[in-house]
């Protein structure tokens, strides 16, 4: 009796399931009733209810071990498909191909919106040819351009040769291709712990993940020739030193958008590490537009290290930080400067320096910036200032509306210091840098705004935020982070009408 109550059980939850997923379908699509299947499965049942005079059909088409329909049955029941939209599963079967879906067919391309479920081909034992594939012109979902493609466990099948160097997989970030005869041989997937001797030689990976791997050169050898990484990166407990077996790896694009905040690079719990050691890196991407690329280096070696050339390549690609356990790596000061001496003025910040002893026209300035009574007449100075490597305090001058530092970008601060100070500046009424666009810190980005008793907070904000750029306003003018009586989409509008104003 418990027997039958729990297969109920589990009968009921599939039906759930399935129904949820199908009315998904249904209301993502707008499909018509007519033209809907709405079985969990194909078989000699259910195929009567296939709707065979449409040629636009709804659906989630699950073929099985219950399937008992021949290869010539199924080739009838799909002529007159010309459009799909929902889900495609092959699963457990024993079917050799897939060329009933189109085989006979005078156009034998099947359009399908593909955004909601995409093709899962799993456990197929006999399957060897999945070549039809590409008569599926696939609608992808417009905001990722890809569709969720499962392969796996299918031991007969090349899913390199027939799926992963065929368009459009090859472009894709999220293939689950694995346990097959052949598998994407340059997916990342591979290359963890043990697998990563059978890693083949690639110059281009995708989705890389090293994890438990030993520091010895035989095991890291098939990274050699690695030039891009296309998905997503990670590291993780390893007893790496460096990261130097990828000696030529100039790229990292992965998918995340501006809606989503996944870590993308994330090289953590490493505690060996020391340095980073990528030299030819210089491209650090996500694929989707207006997205983030968001990285993370943490519980690395407490003497791990950044060159000032890979930090400003992190601002330069505007990298957004969620930790980054890291000082700077002060014996690279001369190569970083010899690498931008042709495009930037350099300057360095030392404990005696002051900002009437300062170059002028410093587009790059390493150091704690420190603007106090005295300086007003020097601030022109830092109008070309673009990249600050340290932070910036404006302290007790007689500014009344700061106008210093209009082309500053990023700032990147590796102290506990907060990233901006503005403290005790009587006179001040106006404070704004409009061209903020990220603030890189080692953990949460504080900006302190105090005793300026003339400045109005609650309608002018220090610079435009943004994702990369957000940090958590301190002083006495805010509460908990957040300014006072302010809706946040006044504040917004705020910010639009500075800008505007500013560039105006």
């Amino acid at each position: 009796m418990r027997n039958f109550l729990l297969v109920a059980v589990l009968i009921s939850m599939v039906q759930t399931d399935f129904q949820y997923e199908l009315d998904k379908i249904l209301w993502t699509f707008r499909c018509t009733p007519e033209c809907t299947f709405n079985h969990s499965e194909i078989t000699s049942a259910t195929a009567q209810f296939f709707p065979t005079n449409c040629s636009e059909i709804c659906g989630i088409l699950v073929l099985n071990s219950n399937t008992d329909l021949s290869h010539s049955q199924l080739q009838v029941l799909f002529s007159n498909m010309t459009q799909l939209s929902g889900a495609l599963r092959v699963e457990n079967t024993s079917f050799t191909n897939l060329s009933f879906f189109n085989e006979g067919r005078v156009n034998r391309v099947t359009e399908y919106f593909c955004k909601a479920y995409g093709i899962s081909i799993v456990n197929n034992s006999q399957l060897t040819d999945v070549s039809s594939l590409r008569y599926f012109n696939l609608n992808t979902d417009e905001y990722t351009k890809e569709c969720p493609v499962r392969v796996e466990n299918n031991k007969q099948l090349d899913a390199e040769k027939l799926i992963c160097d065929r368009n459009p997989f090859r472009a894709w970030f999220t293939l689950k291709i694995s346990g097959n005869l052949k598998d994407c041989e340059c997916s990342g997937g591979r290359v963890i712990g043990y697998l990563l001797r059978d890693a083949k030689v690639c110059g281009a990976v995708s989705n890389l993940n090293l994890t438990n791997v030993a520091d010895t050169s035989y095991q890291l050898i098939p990274l050699g020739n690695t030039i891009h990484v296309r998905g997503d990166f990670e590291i993780q407990r390893t007893n790496l030193t460096n990261l130097a077996f990828f000696p030529i790896l100039e790229s990292v694009i992965s998918i995340n958008g501006p809606r989503n905040q996944k870590i993308l690079m994330n090289i953590h719990d490493n505690p060996n590490m020391t340095t980073l050691g990528l030299p030819k890196l210089n491209f650090l991407y996500d694929n989707l537009a207006g997205g983030q690329f968001v990285a993370n280096f943490e519980n690395l070696h407490p003497d791990f290290c950044v060159t000032y050339g890979e930090m400003f390549l992190f601002m330069h690609q505007n990298v957004y930080f969620k930790n980054l356990h890291a000082t700077y790596c002060e014996g690279e000061k001369e190569q970083f400067v010899e690498t931008l001496l042709e495009k930037y003025e350099i300057c360095w910040l030392t404990t005696t320096t002051t900002l009437k002893t300062l170059k002028s026209n410093c587009t790059v300035i390493s150091g704690d910036l420190k603007i106090e009574s005295g300086d007003e007449e020097y601030v022109s100075k830092l109008e070309s200032l673009k990249y600050l490597f340290g932070s910036i305090l404006i302290h007790n001058t007689g500014f009344s509306k700061n106008r210093y530092s209009p082309n500053l970008s990023c700032i990147a601060v590796m102290n506990d210091e907060p990233a901006i100070k503005i403290v005790s500046n009587l006179n001040l009424t106006y404070a704004f840098l409009p061209k903020i666009e990220n603030i890189i810190t080692k953990h949460q980005r504080t900006v302190v705004v105090h005793n300026n008793p003339q400045l109005s907070s609650e309608f002018y904000f220090l610079y435009p935020m943004s994702y990369r750029s957000n940090a958590k306003f301190v002083g006495d003018h805010f509460e908990n982070g957040e300014p006072r009586r302010i809706l946040s989409f006044f504040i917004m509008v705020v910010y639009s009408v500075l800008i505007f104003l500013w560039n105006n």
